[in-house]
C-alpha cells in the first residue's frame, strides 16, 4: 500500500483566518454590569475589555467593538487582538482585513501568543518569510497550532531553507501537546526517515495517536502499516479497521484500499 504525506488544507487568508476565529475569537469573561463601568470616573482599558466581552457574549457585536475599540486603542493587547478578529470576520463592523492586520500586528507587538499565530496565518501566502517570523514567536511561547505551522515551512521550504530536522523538531514539541496533525507528520518522517531514523515502529505510535484523534490520513497509514507489517504485526483485520475508519469519513484512498485489501484476502484463501 502507499503510504500517505498528508495533504495540507492551507486555506486562502480569508477562510482560513475566519476559521481560526470561530474557535479562539469567542471571550470568556465574568459578565458585569454595564452601569459598573459607565459611572466610573477613571475608566481603565480593563474595564472597557471587559464590558466589550459582556456585549459580545451577549450578542451585542457592535457596542463590543466599540469598547475593544477602546480598550485597545489604550494598549490592551487582548482588546486589539479581539478587534482584529471581529474585522476579520466582519462581526459588528464591516470586514476590513487591513484593519484587522493593523490590530493583529499591535497585540502581537506586545507579545499576545494567539496575536502573533494569526498573524502568522495572515502572511503565510503572501510573504512567506514574515509568517515564519510571527509563528516562530509564538511557538517559542509554546502555542502549538504556530509550533506545527513552523515545522510545516521547514518542512517545505516555505519562507526559510528547507530544513527536516527543524521541521521534526517543532512537530515533536506540537505531537507531544496533541497536535495531530503534527503527529500524523511526525509519523510519515519516521516512516520516511527524513529529519530522523527511519523507525517503522515510531511511525506506527504516532499515526495511531493522530488516528485516534480521528486524522483521517493518519487512519490510513495505520492500515497501510498493519497491511504491510511494517512497525507492528501483519494483520489484515486491523488494517481493515483502520481503513474503515477514514473511509466512513470519505477519503478516498482508504476507500480504494479496501477495495485492494478485499482481493487480497480472496487470494489467500
Amino acid at each position: 500500500m502507499f503510504n500517505l504525506i498528508s495533504r495540507c488544507w492551507f486555506m486562502s487568508f480569508p477562510i482560513s483566518i475566519c476559521v481560526v476565529f470561530s474557535f479562539i475569537c469567542t471571550p470568556c469573561v465574568l459578565v458585569v454590569a454595564d452601569d459598573v463601568v459607565a459611572t466610573k470616573k477613571n475608566t481603565s482599558a480593563e474595564d472597557y475589555y471587559e464590558l466589550g466581552s459582556t456585549c459580545a457574549i451577549r450578542q451585542n457585536n457592535t457596542e463590543a467593538v466599540k469598547y475593544w475599540h477602546k480598550a485597545a486603542e489604550m494598549g490592551h493587547s487582548e482588546a486589539q487582538f479581539m478587534l482584529g478578529s471581529y474585522y476579520a470576520m466582519g462581526k459588528g463592523v464591516d470586514q476590513n482585513y487591513t484593519e484587522a492586520i493593523k490590530w493583529f500586528h499591535k497585540s502581537a507587538e506586545q507579545g499576545n501568543a494567539v496575536a502573533q499565530y494569526c498573524l502568522g496565518e495572515c502572511y503565510l501566502n503572501e510573504d512567506a518569510e514574515e509568517a515564519v517570523r510571527w509563528f516562530r514567536k509564538a511557538a517559542e511561547q509554546e502555542h502549538v497550532e504556530a509550533q506545527f505551522r513552523l515545522g510545516y515551512c521547514y518542512r517545505q521550504g516555505k519562507g526559510v531553507t528547507q530544513d527536516f530536522d527543524e521541521a521534526v523538531k517543532w512537530w515533536r514539541k506540537a505531537a507531544k501537546m496533541g497536535n495531530s496533525e503534527a503527529q500524523f507528520f511526525l509519523g510519515a518522517c519516521y516512516y520516511d526517515g527524513r529529519g530522523v531514523t527511519r523507525d517503522y515502529e515510531e511511525a506506527v505510535k504516532w499515526y495511531r495517536k493522530a488516528a485516534e484523534m480521528g486524522h483521517e490520513g493518519a487512519q490510513y497509514n495505520l492500515g497501510n502499516c498493519y497491511c504491510d507489517g511494517d512497525g507492528v504485526v501483519q494483520s489484515y483485520t486491523e488494517a481493515e479497521k483502520w481503513y474503515r475508519r477514514a473511509a466512513a469519513n470519505g477519503f478516498e484512498p482508504a476507500i480504494d484500499a479496501l477495495k485492494v485489501l478485499k482481493a487480497l484476502k480472496n487470494s489467500s484463501y
